[in-house]
Protein backbone atom coordinates (compact mmCIF):
# COMPACT_ATOMS: atom_id res chain seq x y z
CA UNK A 1 0.00 0.00 0.00
CA UNK A 2 1.11 3.26 -1.17
CA UNK A 3 0.88 5.11 1.90
CA UNK A 4 2.19 2.75 4.08
CA UNK A 5 3.79 4.57 6.98
CA UNK A 6 7.17 3.84 8.83
CA UNK A 7 5.38 2.92 11.64
CA UNK A 8 4.01 -0.11 10.28
CA UNK A 9 7.51 -0.72 8.69
CA UNK A 10 9.08 -0.46 12.03
CA UNK A 11 6.31 -3.17 13.60
CA UNK A 12 6.97 -5.55 10.64
CA UNK A 13 10.63 -5.40 11.41
CA UNK A 14 10.57 -5.88 15.22
CA UNK A 15 7.90 -8.74 15.55
CA UNK A 16 10.45 -10.59 12.69
CA UNK A 17 13.85 -9.58 14.42
CA UNK A 18 13.18 -8.83 18.38
CA UNK A 19 15.79 -9.20 20.19
CA UNK A 20 15.57 -11.89 22.96
CA UNK A 21 17.10 -9.70 25.72
CA UNK A 22 14.66 -6.92 25.35
CA UNK A 23 12.11 -10.12 25.23
CA UNK A 24 12.81 -11.15 28.56
CA UNK A 25 12.98 -7.41 30.30
CA UNK A 26 9.59 -5.86 31.80
CA UNK A 27 8.13 -3.03 30.20
CA UNK A 28 6.83 -1.56 33.19
CA UNK A 29 9.57 -1.39 35.34
CA UNK A 30 11.48 0.09 32.26
CA UNK A 31 8.33 2.39 32.34
CA UNK A 32 8.98 3.82 35.96
CA UNK A 33 13.02 4.13 34.99
CA UNK A 34 12.22 6.32 32.10
CA UNK A 35 9.45 8.56 33.12
CA UNK A 36 10.07 8.66 36.87
CA UNK A 37 13.84 7.96 37.57
CA UNK A 38 12.68 4.44 40.13
CA UNK A 39 14.78 1.41 39.74
CA UNK A 40 12.92 -1.60 40.28
CA UNK A 41 13.95 -1.84 44.15
CA UNK A 42 11.89 1.04 44.79
CA UNK A 43 15.08 3.08 45.14
CA UNK A 44 15.87 6.32 42.96
CA UNK A 45 18.12 6.51 40.03
CA UNK A 46 20.86 7.98 40.08
CA UNK A 47 23.39 9.36 37.25
CA UNK A 48 26.32 11.98 36.36
CA UNK A 49 25.52 14.48 33.95
CA UNK A 50 27.47 16.98 32.28
CA UNK A 51 31.06 18.44 34.49
CA UNK A 52 30.35 15.50 36.78
CA UNK A 53 26.83 17.07 38.49
CA UNK A 54 25.15 14.16 39.90
CA UNK A 55 21.43 13.71 38.90
CA UNK A 56 19.05 11.83 41.03
CA UNK A 57 15.25 10.60 40.69
CA UNK A 58 13.08 12.73 38.19
CA UNK A 59 16.19 14.52 37.03
CA UNK A 60 18.07 11.68 35.88
CA UNK A 61 15.18 9.86 34.65
CA UNK A 62 15.35 9.56 30.67
CA UNK A 63 12.01 11.71 30.09
CA UNK A 64 13.75 14.62 31.89
CA UNK A 65 15.44 15.49 28.42
CA UNK A 66 14.30 13.12 26.18
CA UNK A 67 10.39 14.09 27.17
CA UNK A 68 8.13 11.91 27.76
CA UNK A 69 7.06 11.24 23.98
CA UNK A 70 10.69 9.83 23.29
CA UNK A 71 10.87 12.44 20.76
CA UNK A 72 13.49 14.23 21.97
CA UNK A 73 13.94 18.10 22.50
CA UNK A 74 15.94 21.25 22.45
CA UNK A 75 17.55 23.71 24.71
CA UNK A 76 18.89 26.29 23.26
CA UNK A 77 21.76 25.25 21.09
CA UNK A 78 21.36 21.94 22.56
CA UNK A 79 19.07 19.35 20.78
CA UNK A 80 17.79 15.84 22.88
CA UNK A 81 17.69 13.14 20.11
CA UNK A 82 14.58 10.83 19.97
CA UNK A 83 15.12 7.63 21.69
CA UNK A 84 11.78 5.66 20.02
CA UNK A 85 11.64 2.25 19.07
CA UNK A 86 12.22 3.50 15.39
CA UNK A 87 14.71 5.73 16.33
CA UNK A 88 16.94 3.54 18.48
CA UNK A 89 16.16 0.32 16.74
CA UNK A 90 15.45 0.51 13.16
CA UNK A 91 17.38 -1.14 10.90
CA UNK A 92 16.53 0.36 7.83
CA UNK A 93 14.94 3.78 6.70
CA UNK A 94 11.67 4.25 6.74
CA UNK A 95 9.26 3.64 3.45
CA UNK A 96 9.30 6.52 1.03
CA UNK A 97 6.54 7.75 -1.20
CA UNK A 98 9.76 8.41 -4.12
CA UNK A 99 13.26 7.43 -4.72
CA UNK A 100 13.55 11.87 -4.43
CA UNK A 101 12.40 11.63 -0.79
CA UNK A 102 14.07 8.53 -0.13
CA UNK A 103 17.32 10.67 -0.83
CA UNK A 104 16.09 13.63 1.21
CA UNK A 105 16.28 11.44 4.38
CA UNK A 106 19.65 10.04 3.51
CA UNK A 107 20.88 7.21 5.56
CA UNK A 108 20.82 6.50 8.69
CA UNK A 109 23.39 8.30 11.23
CA UNK A 110 24.49 5.15 12.45
CA UNK A 111 23.68 1.71 12.86
CA UNK A 112 21.14 0.25 14.78
CA UNK A 113 21.39 -0.23 18.66
CA UNK A 114 21.31 -3.85 19.89
CA UNK A 115 21.73 -4.91 23.37
CA UNK A 116 24.97 -4.52 24.41
CA UNK A 117 25.87 -0.97 22.46
CA UNK A 118 22.37 0.11 24.34
CA UNK A 119 24.37 -1.04 27.62
CA UNK A 120 27.23 0.52 26.35
CA UNK A 121 25.47 4.08 25.29
CA UNK A 122 24.23 4.11 28.67
CA UNK A 123 27.40 3.40 31.01
CA UNK A 124 30.13 5.22 29.10
CA UNK A 125 28.28 7.83 26.33
CA UNK A 126 29.66 5.65 23.16
CA UNK A 127 26.78 5.26 20.07
CA UNK A 128 26.48 2.40 18.14
CA UNK A 129 28.62 3.84 15.53
CA UNK A 130 31.45 3.79 18.36
CA UNK A 131 31.11 7.96 18.70
CA UNK A 132 31.28 9.52 21.60
CA UNK A 133 27.87 11.39 22.75
CA UNK A 134 26.87 14.47 23.64
CA UNK A 135 28.25 15.70 26.90
CA UNK A 136 25.15 16.43 28.02
CA UNK A 137 23.94 12.78 28.05
CA UNK A 138 24.34 11.62 31.61
CA UNK A 139 25.94 8.29 32.44
CA UNK A 140 23.99 5.55 34.44
CA UNK A 141 25.31 2.52 36.41
CA UNK A 142 22.42 0.13 35.94
CA UNK A 143 21.99 -4.02 36.29
CA UNK A 144 21.56 -6.22 33.80
CA UNK A 145 18.04 -6.77 34.65
CA UNK A 146 17.29 -2.79 34.57
CA UNK A 147 19.22 -2.64 31.07
CA UNK A 148 16.68 -5.12 29.94
CA UNK A 149 13.72 -3.40 31.49
CA UNK A 150 14.54 -0.03 29.58
CA UNK A 151 15.55 -1.78 26.54
CA UNK A 152 11.81 -3.29 26.49
CA UNK A 153 10.14 -0.04 27.61
CA UNK A 154 11.50 1.43 24.81
CA UNK A 155 11.17 -0.89 22.07
CA UNK A 156 7.58 -0.44 22.70
CA UNK A 157 7.42 3.57 22.76
CA UNK A 158 6.74 5.01 19.57
CA UNK A 159 6.39 1.64 18.21
CA UNK A 160 3.05 1.90 16.30
CA UNK A 161 0.70 4.98 16.19
CA UNK A 162 -2.00 5.25 18.86
CA UNK A 163 -5.38 4.42 18.64
CA UNK A 164 -7.67 6.42 16.45
CA UNK A 165 -5.43 6.91 13.85
CA UNK A 166 -5.67 4.59 10.53
CA UNK A 167 -3.95 5.13 6.99
CA UNK A 168 -6.68 7.78 6.33
CA UNK A 169 -8.45 9.01 9.42
CA UNK A 170 -7.73 10.96 12.69
CA UNK A 171 -10.74 10.42 15.06
CA UNK A 172 -11.32 13.21 17.63
CA UNK A 173 -14.17 13.97 19.45
CA UNK A 174 -15.25 16.88 22.06
CA UNK A 175 -16.82 16.22 25.26
CA UNK A 176 -20.39 18.18 26.10
CA UNK A 177 -21.18 17.71 29.52
CA UNK A 178 -25.38 17.73 30.71
CA UNK A 179 -26.77 21.27 31.46
CA UNK A 180 -25.19 23.49 28.75
CA UNK A 181 -27.02 25.91 27.68
CA UNK A 182 -28.11 25.31 24.14
CA UNK A 183 -26.61 28.29 22.84
CA UNK A 184 -23.43 27.98 23.93
CA UNK A 185 -23.71 24.12 22.72
CA UNK A 186 -24.23 25.76 18.94
CA UNK A 187 -21.44 28.18 19.57
CA UNK A 188 -19.05 25.21 19.78
CA UNK A 189 -20.11 22.99 17.48
CA UNK A 190 -20.33 25.54 14.77
CA UNK A 191 -16.74 26.49 15.03
CA UNK A 192 -15.76 23.13 15.22
CA UNK A 193 -17.68 21.24 12.34
CA UNK A 194 -16.89 24.86 9.84
CA UNK A 195 -12.77 23.82 10.90
CA UNK A 196 -13.10 20.23 10.32
CA UNK A 197 -14.97 20.70 6.99
CA UNK A 198 -12.10 23.20 5.94
CA UNK A 199 -8.92 20.92 6.93
CA UNK A 200 -11.00 17.85 5.00
CA UNK A 201 -11.29 20.40 1.92
CA UNK A 202 -7.49 20.39 1.66
CA UNK A 203 -7.12 17.09 2.57
CA UNK A 204 -7.87 16.14 -1.36
CA UNK A 205 -4.60 17.73 -2.74
CA UNK A 206 -2.45 17.10 0.02
CA UNK A 207 -1.24 13.71 -1.13
CA UNK A 208 -0.35 15.60 -4.49
CA UNK A 209 1.66 18.30 -2.61
CA UNK A 210 3.74 16.05 -0.42
CA UNK A 211 5.06 14.10 -3.61
CA UNK A 212 6.04 17.02 -5.18
CA UNK A 213 7.00 19.09 -2.39
CA UNK A 214 9.76 19.24 0.65
CA UNK A 215 9.32 15.51 2.54
CA UNK A 216 9.91 16.69 6.22
CA UNK A 217 6.97 19.34 6.30
CA UNK A 218 3.70 18.28 6.36
CA UNK A 219 3.37 14.78 6.33
CA UNK A 220 0.28 14.12 8.97
CA UNK A 221 -1.86 14.00 5.89
CA UNK A 222 -5.12 12.66 7.31
CA UNK A 223 -8.71 12.94 7.32
CA UNK A 224 -10.52 14.05 10.79
CA UNK A 225 -13.39 12.83 11.38
CA UNK A 226 -15.07 14.28 14.30
CA UNK A 227 -17.10 13.11 17.31
CA UNK A 228 -19.33 14.41 19.75
CA UNK A 229 -19.45 13.20 22.69
CA UNK A 230 -22.53 14.34 24.69
CA UNK A 231 -22.86 13.02 28.80
CA UNK A 232 -25.93 13.12 30.51
CA UNK A 233 -26.52 12.22 34.21
CA UNK A 234 -24.68 12.87 37.41
CA UNK A 235 -21.06 13.34 37.05
CA UNK A 236 -20.51 9.54 39.03
CA UNK A 237 -21.92 8.21 35.47
CA UNK A 238 -19.53 9.73 33.33
CA UNK A 239 -16.48 7.41 33.24
CA UNK A 240 -18.41 4.71 32.42
CA UNK A 241 -20.07 6.72 29.53
CA UNK A 242 -17.01 8.15 28.41
CA UNK A 243 -15.44 4.18 28.57
CA UNK A 244 -18.58 3.10 26.25
CA UNK A 245 -18.07 5.80 23.63
CA UNK A 246 -13.96 5.16 23.40
CA UNK A 247 -14.93 1.32 23.52
CA UNK A 248 -16.84 2.21 19.77
CA UNK A 249 -14.69 4.44 18.19
CA UNK A 250 -11.12 4.95 20.21
CA UNK A 251 -10.02 8.37 19.26
CA UNK A 252 -6.33 10.30 18.80
CA UNK A 253 -7.19 13.38 21.10
CA UNK A 254 -10.23 15.32 22.49
CA UNK A 255 -10.11 18.72 21.41
CA UNK A 256 -11.96 21.63 23.39
CA UNK A 257 -15.30 20.63 24.81
CA UNK A 258 -17.69 22.47 27.06
CA UNK A 259 -18.88 22.35 30.60
CA UNK A 260 -20.15 24.56 33.10
CA UNK A 261 -19.48 21.40 36.28
CA UNK A 262 -16.42 20.32 37.41
CA UNK A 263 -13.66 18.70 34.83
CA UNK A 264 -12.22 15.97 37.11
CA UNK A 265 -14.29 12.91 35.77
CA UNK A 266 -13.42 13.82 32.07
CA UNK A 267 -9.73 15.10 32.94
CA UNK A 268 -9.69 11.04 35.16
CA UNK A 269 -10.77 9.76 32.12
CA UNK A 270 -8.10 10.83 29.55
CA UNK A 271 -5.07 10.04 32.29
CA UNK A 272 -6.27 6.26 32.65
CA UNK A 273 -6.78 6.23 29.14
CA UNK A 274 -3.48 8.44 28.22
CA UNK A 275 -5.84 10.43 26.25
CA UNK A 276 -4.51 14.05 25.16
CA UNK A 277 -7.46 16.88 25.94
CA UNK A 278 -6.76 19.61 24.56
CA UNK A 279 -7.90 23.35 25.91
CA UNK A 280 -11.74 22.60 26.81
CA UNK A 281 -14.03 25.13 27.73
CA UNK A 282 -14.44 24.39 31.73
CA UNK A 283 -15.98 26.42 34.14
CA UNK A 284 -14.47 24.35 36.72
CA UNK A 285 -10.82 23.02 35.80
CA UNK A 286 -9.67 20.37 37.87
CA UNK A 287 -6.20 21.91 37.77
CA UNK A 288 -5.42 21.03 41.90
CA UNK A 289 -5.47 17.33 40.83
CA UNK A 290 -2.59 15.32 39.07
CA UNK A 291 -2.55 15.71 35.42
CA UNK A 292 -0.49 15.31 32.21
CA UNK A 293 -2.76 14.48 29.65
CA UNK A 294 -5.31 17.87 30.11
CA UNK A 295 -4.31 21.02 28.88
CA UNK A 296 -6.32 23.99 29.94
CA UNK A 297 -6.83 27.77 28.60
CA UNK A 298 -6.43 28.81 32.16
CA UNK A 299 -7.65 28.03 36.11
CA UNK A 300 -11.05 29.79 35.33
CA UNK A 301 -13.01 30.80 38.13
CA UNK A 302 -9.96 29.53 40.55
CA UNK A 303 -7.76 31.81 38.67
CA UNK A 304 -9.91 34.60 39.17
CA UNK A 305 -10.71 33.89 43.13
CA UNK A 306 -6.92 33.43 43.68
CA UNK A 307 -6.45 36.98 41.49
CA UNK A 308 -9.46 38.63 43.78
CA UNK A 309 -8.02 37.40 47.20
CA UNK A 310 -4.08 38.84 46.48
CA UNK A 311 -5.55 42.15 45.13
CA UNK A 312 -7.89 42.06 48.58
CA UNK A 313 -4.84 40.93 50.73
CA UNK A 314 -2.46 44.03 49.42
CA UNK A 315 -5.44 46.23 49.93
CA UNK A 316 -4.88 46.47 53.94
CA UNK A 317 -7.57 45.84 56.48
CA UNK A 318 -10.64 45.36 56.69
CA UNK A 319 -14.26 42.59 56.81
CA UNK A 320 -14.96 41.13 53.68
CA UNK A 321 -17.94 39.19 53.09
CA UNK A 322 -18.57 36.31 50.33
CA UNK A 323 -22.15 35.05 48.93
CA UNK A 324 -22.17 31.59 47.39
CA UNK A 325 -24.78 28.93 46.85
CA UNK A 326 -24.04 25.61 48.76
CA UNK A 327 -25.12 23.67 45.96
CA UNK A 328 -23.01 24.74 43.13
CA UNK A 329 -19.95 23.10 42.95
CA UNK A 330 -17.92 26.20 41.09
CA UNK A 331 -18.81 28.93 43.59
CA UNK A 332 -17.90 26.37 46.35
CA UNK A 333 -14.30 25.82 44.92
CA UNK A 334 -14.12 29.63 44.44
CA UNK A 335 -15.09 30.23 47.84
CA UNK A 336 -12.29 28.22 49.07
CA UNK A 337 -9.72 29.80 47.08
CA UNK A 338 -10.59 33.25 48.25
CA UNK A 339 -10.79 31.70 51.80
CA UNK A 340 -6.98 29.95 51.56
CA UNK A 341 -5.80 33.16 49.67
CA UNK A 342 -7.44 35.43 52.74
CA UNK A 343 -5.93 33.19 54.89
CA UNK A 344 -2.98 35.18 57.49
CA UNK A 345 -3.78 38.27 55.70
CA UNK A 346 -5.14 41.73 58.03
CA UNK A 347 -8.68 40.71 56.23
CA UNK A 348 -11.66 39.14 58.18
CA UNK A 349 -13.39 36.90 55.50
CA UNK A 350 -16.64 36.26 56.40
CA UNK A 351 -18.81 33.69 54.45
CA UNK A 352 -22.65 33.98 54.10
CA UNK A 353 -23.11 30.59 52.55
CA UNK A 354 -26.97 30.46 50.80
CA UNK A 355 -28.58 27.04 51.16
CA UNK A 356 -31.43 27.75 48.78
CA UNK A 357 -32.20 30.17 46.11
CA UNK A 358 -31.85 34.18 47.59
CA UNK A 359 -35.06 35.93 48.02
CA UNK A 360 -35.98 39.49 46.72
CA UNK A 361 -35.37 40.94 49.90
CA UNK A 362 -31.96 38.78 51.23
CA UNK A 363 -29.27 41.41 51.17
CA UNK A 364 -25.95 40.90 49.91
CA UNK A 365 -23.41 41.29 53.17
CA UNK A 366 -23.70 43.05 56.08
CA UNK A 367 -22.80 46.38 57.83
CA UNK A 368 -19.16 47.40 57.83
CA UNK A 369 -18.42 44.85 55.02
CA UNK A 370 -15.42 46.99 53.17
CA UNK A 371 -16.32 44.66 50.33
CA UNK A 372 -18.40 41.91 49.06
CA UNK A 373 -17.70 39.46 46.66
CA UNK A 374 -20.87 37.24 45.00
CA UNK A 375 -19.84 34.24 43.18
CA UNK A 376 -23.24 34.12 41.88
CA UNK A 377 -25.24 34.05 38.69
CA UNK A 378 -26.97 36.64 37.06
CA UNK A 379 -30.80 35.08 38.39
CA UNK A 380 -29.52 35.00 41.90
CA UNK A 381 -27.95 38.14 42.01
CA UNK A 382 -31.44 39.95 40.34
CA UNK A 383 -32.70 38.26 43.81
CA UNK A 384 -30.83 40.27 45.61
CA UNK A 385 -30.58 43.70 47.91
CA UNK A 386 -27.03 45.11 46.23
CA UNK A 387 -24.86 46.28 49.05
CA UNK A 388 -23.42 49.21 50.05
CA UNK A 389 -20.12 48.43 50.28
CA UNK A 390 -18.31 48.10 46.86
CA UNK A 391 -19.35 44.59 45.34
CA UNK A 392 -16.83 42.17 43.07
CA UNK A 393 -18.38 39.51 40.09
CA UNK A 394 -16.56 37.07 38.59
CA UNK A 395 -16.32 36.94 34.87
CA UNK A 396 -16.64 33.13 34.78
CA UNK A 397 -20.14 32.70 37.07
CA UNK A 398 -21.65 36.11 34.96
CA UNK A 399 -20.14 36.81 31.69
CA UNK A 400 -23.46 38.80 30.78
CA UNK A 401 -23.96 42.19 31.99
CA UNK A 402 -24.93 42.16 35.96
CA UNK A 403 -28.57 42.84 36.59
CA UNK A 404 -29.77 45.86 37.86
CA UNK A 405 -28.70 47.51 41.33
CA UNK A 406 -25.62 45.95 40.16
CA UNK A 407 -24.18 48.07 37.77
CA UNK A 408 -21.52 49.75 40.10
CA UNK A 409 -20.03 46.32 40.75
CA UNK A 410 -16.77 45.46 39.88
CA UNK A 411 -15.27 42.30 37.64
CA UNK A 412 -12.27 40.44 38.34
CA UNK A 413 -12.24 38.39 34.41
CA UNK A 414 -9.32 36.32 32.78
CA UNK A 415 -9.17 38.65 29.95
CA UNK A 416 -9.51 42.48 29.27
CA UNK A 417 -12.68 44.35 28.76
CA UNK A 418 -14.22 44.11 25.29
CA UNK A 419 -13.31 47.41 23.55
CA UNK A 420 -9.39 46.22 24.44
CA UNK A 421 -9.46 42.71 22.90
CA UNK A 422 -11.82 43.52 19.82
CA UNK A 423 -8.43 44.63 17.33
CA UNK A 424 -7.27 41.30 18.98
CA UNK A 425 -10.03 39.06 18.03
CA UNK A 426 -10.50 40.94 14.42
CA UNK A 427 -9.36 37.58 12.32
CA UNK A 428 -11.49 35.22 14.76
CA UNK A 429 -14.56 36.99 13.66
CA UNK A 430 -13.44 37.03 10.26
CA UNK A 431 -13.63 33.92 10.04
CA UNK A 432 -16.83 33.24 11.70
CA UNK A 433 -18.42 35.59 9.10
CA UNK A 434 -16.82 34.36 6.13
CA UNK A 435 -18.27 30.86 7.32
CA UNK A 436 -21.66 32.31 8.00
CA UNK A 437 -21.47 31.57 12.11
CA UNK A 438 -23.41 34.14 13.40
CA UNK A 439 -22.19 35.66 16.55
CA UNK A 440 -22.70 33.85 19.80
CA UNK A 441 -20.42 33.29 22.98
CA UNK A 442 -17.26 34.62 22.24
CA UNK A 443 -15.57 32.66 24.54
CA UNK A 444 -16.45 29.54 23.32
CA UNK A 445 -16.16 30.52 19.92
CA UNK A 446 -12.72 31.84 20.18
CA UNK A 447 -11.29 29.02 22.98
CA UNK A 448 -13.20 26.70 20.15
CA UNK A 449 -11.17 28.23 17.02
CA UNK A 450 -7.91 28.35 18.69
CA UNK A 451 -7.47 25.12 20.43
CA UNK A 452 -8.64 23.61 16.73
CA UNK A 453 -5.54 25.72 15.29
CA UNK A 454 -3.08 24.45 18.14
CA UNK A 455 -4.45 20.82 17.16
CA UNK A 456 -4.10 20.97 13.33
CA UNK A 457 -0.64 23.17 13.88
CA UNK A 458 0.74 20.45 15.61
CA UNK A 459 -0.35 17.29 13.81
CA UNK A 460 1.25 19.36 10.69
CA UNK A 461 4.85 19.41 12.53
CA UNK A 462 4.52 15.50 13.72
CA UNK A 463 4.64 14.72 10.45
CA UNK A 464 3.52 10.39 10.71
CA UNK A 465 4.62 9.87 14.10
CA UNK A 466 1.67 9.25 15.72
CA UNK A 467 1.91 9.61 19.78
CA UNK A 468 -0.47 11.44 22.40
CA UNK A 469 2.25 12.41 24.35
CA UNK A 470 4.20 13.87 21.13
CA UNK A 471 1.21 15.81 20.40
CA UNK A 472 0.92 17.17 23.69
CA UNK A 473 4.12 18.49 23.60
CA UNK A 474 3.73 19.91 19.99
CA UNK A 475 0.96 22.07 21.47
CA UNK A 476 3.05 23.01 24.29
CA UNK A 477 5.39 24.50 22.16
CA UNK A 478 2.64 25.57 19.29
CA UNK A 479 0.81 27.98 22.31
CA UNK A 480 4.45 29.55 23.39
CA UNK A 481 4.96 30.80 19.19
CA UNK A 482 2.32 31.60 18.06
CA UNK A 483 0.50 34.76 16.61
CA UNK A 484 -3.30 32.83 16.42
CA UNK A 485 -5.35 35.55 18.27
CA UNK A 486 -7.31 33.73 21.51
CA UNK A 487 -9.39 35.27 24.26
CA UNK A 488 -6.57 35.59 26.70
CA UNK A 489 -4.41 38.06 25.75
CA UNK A 490 -1.13 36.16 27.22
CA UNK A 491 -0.57 32.37 26.80
CA UNK A 492 2.45 30.58 28.56
CA UNK A 493 3.05 26.58 28.64
CA UNK A 494 6.38 25.25 30.43
CA UNK A 495 7.43 21.70 29.96
CA UNK A 496 4.06 19.75 31.47
CA UNK A 497 2.57 22.89 32.66
CA UNK A 498 -0.82 22.48 31.97
CA UNK A 499 -2.14 25.39 32.53
CA UNK A 500 -1.48 28.06 29.76
CA UNK A 501 -2.86 31.60 31.33
CA UNK A 502 -2.07 33.38 34.49
CA UNK A 503 -3.38 36.89 34.33
CA UNK A 504 -6.31 38.32 35.86
CA UNK A 505 -7.96 41.58 35.22
CA UNK A 506 -9.59 43.65 37.88
CA UNK A 507 -11.98 46.44 37.67
CA UNK A 508 -10.72 48.72 35.38
CA UNK A 509 -7.21 48.41 36.06
CA UNK A 510 -5.72 48.08 32.13
CA UNK A 511 -2.93 45.96 33.73
CA UNK A 512 -3.41 42.21 34.64
CA UNK A 513 -2.29 40.76 37.34
CA UNK A 514 0.38 38.10 37.03
CA UNK A 515 -0.02 35.04 39.22
CA UNK A 516 0.99 31.29 39.33
CA UNK A 517 -0.89 28.52 38.55
CA UNK A 518 -4.00 28.60 40.87
CA UNK A 519 -3.63 27.78 44.86
CA UNK A 520 -4.56 24.21 45.95
CA UNK A 521 -8.29 23.55 47.68
CA UNK A 522 -8.34 21.80 50.59
CA UNK A 523 -9.77 18.03 50.14
CA UNK A 524 -12.77 18.57 52.27
CA UNK A 525 -13.58 21.86 50.59
CA UNK A 526 -13.36 20.38 46.95
CA UNK A 527 -16.42 18.90 44.95
CA UNK A 528 -16.21 15.61 44.87
CA UNK A 529 -14.48 13.56 43.03
CA UNK A 530 -15.77 10.73 40.70
CA UNK A 531 -12.77 8.47 38.71
CA UNK A 532 -12.97 4.88 38.58
CA UNK A 533 -9.83 2.71 39.75
CA UNK A 534 -10.71 -0.04 36.36
CA UNK A 535 -7.99 -0.08 33.38
CA UNK A 536 -8.48 0.65 30.01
Amino acid sequence: MAKLSRWCATAVLLACTGHAAAASGDAGRGMRLYLDGVRSDGTALHATGANGIARTGRDAACAACHRRSGFGSAEGPFGVRPVTSVDLFQDRPPVAASARIAHQLGKPPRPPYDSASFATALAAGIDSAGRPLGALMPRYTLTAAELRDLEAYLRTLGARPAEGVDGEDIHLATVIQPGVAPARRAALLGVLEAFVRDKNAAVRSEPARRRAGAMRMQRAYRRWVLHIWELDGAPAGWAGQLDALYRAQPVFALVSGLGDEDWAPIQAFSERRRLPCILPVARLPAVMEPNFYTLYFSGGVLLEAEGLGRHLAAAGRGRVTQLYREDDAVARAAAAILRRTLAGSAVVLSDQPLRFAPQAAMRAGADGDTAVVAWLNAPDLARMVPPAAPAWLAQSLLPEPPPPGWERAQRVSRWEPDAQRAARLRRVRDWLSARKIAPGDEEVQVDAWFAMAMLGEALMHMMDSFSREYLLEQVEHGINVTVLPAMYPHLSVGRDMRVAAHEVYLGQDSDPLSLSEPADVPAAERAPRHTAEEKP
